[in-house]
């Protein structure tokens, strides 16, 4: 009986275990890289009360001075009815 019920305590661990190891760990593998995060505009496109909306965000990593230098440039078009509005402007950025 004392077996029985040390085999059952040592399942329920095994699959204790074996269940807390089947997570998403999105957050570790995915490799981050300037290379991927400047290489392309960040489009998006949505509608708002103001009229229908496109977002772009343009990443760039450069050097001034000898040292290294990220910076962006961010883009919002707006498009109401007979007319369009840009607003740009510029940010600096960093992997945290």
């Amino acid at each position: 009986m004392k077996i029985l019920n040390l085999v059952k305590i040592m399942l329920l661990c095994v699959m204790t275990i074996g269940l807390a190891s089947c997570g998403d760990d999105n957050y570790y593998t995915i490799q981050n890289t300037d290379e991927k995060l400047c290489s392309d505009a960040w489009m998006e496109d949505y509608t708002t009360d103001e009229g229908e909306c496109r977002h772009i965000l343009e990443f760039t990593k450069g050097k001034q001075n000898g040292k290294e230098v990220l910076s962006g440039k961010e883009t919002l078009i707006v498009y109401e009815v007979g007319k369009m509005k840009t607003t740009e402007s510029n940010f600096t950025w960093r992997w945290i």
